[in-house]
């Protein structure tokens, strides 16, 4: 019995503490003690996970008709449409912000095509040494196929940036 109401005092004890109060100090900083410059928010209470009832608004006059009446039971009812929903526009990047990013875009791509053509050379270098033979072989082979696939990766890369850069 002790400890079932030792539970039950310590459960309500968190659930008080759960719903203190919330202070707002400052942009985007909440505090559950009041200090200096801090005022009490105005936060929905938590686990409401429903929406509310939608409560109709009247329409400006001169943009929509009135609303429809409509025989409910043998009694006039107001029957509300729900306006259309205006397509949102993307917010388009401010163009310094636009034109900053291309000459990032743009110093990358340079940089892949001169890192294409170190590690081309580098391939090509590779390619044409003497082959020898066993562990010399087999190593020679891997140093080969890894310049492979770092040509693979800078085209890649250099394609990548080409597309990003078509879509501005």
């Amino acid at each position: 019995m002790q400890k079932t109401t030792l539970l039950t005092i310590f459960a309500l004890s968190c659930l008080s503490a759960a719903a203190g109060p919330v202070y707002s100090c400052g942009n985007g900083s909440y505090s559950s003690k009041p200090g200096p410059g801090c005022q009490r928010a105005d936060l929905p209470t938590i686990g409401r996970y429903s929406a509310a009832r939608p409560r109709p608004t009247p329409a400006p006059v001169a943009a929509a008709p009135a609303p429809q009446r409509a025989a409910v039971g043998g009694q006039q009812a107001a029957v509300y449409h729900a306006p259309a929903p205006q397509p949102v526009a993307a917010a388009a990047p401010s163009s310094r912000t636009n034109s900053g990013r291309r000459m990032i875009l743009e110093q990358e791509l340079a940089n892949e095509r001169r890192a294409l053509a170190t590690a081309q050379r580098a391939l090509t270098e590779s390619r044409t040494m003497p082959k020898g033979d066993g562990a010399a072989y087999q190593a020679h082979q891997a140093r080969v196929s890894s310049l492979q696939s770092d040509v693979l990766d800078r085209q890649q890369n250099i394609q990548a940036l080409q597309r990003e850069l078509s879509r501005m």
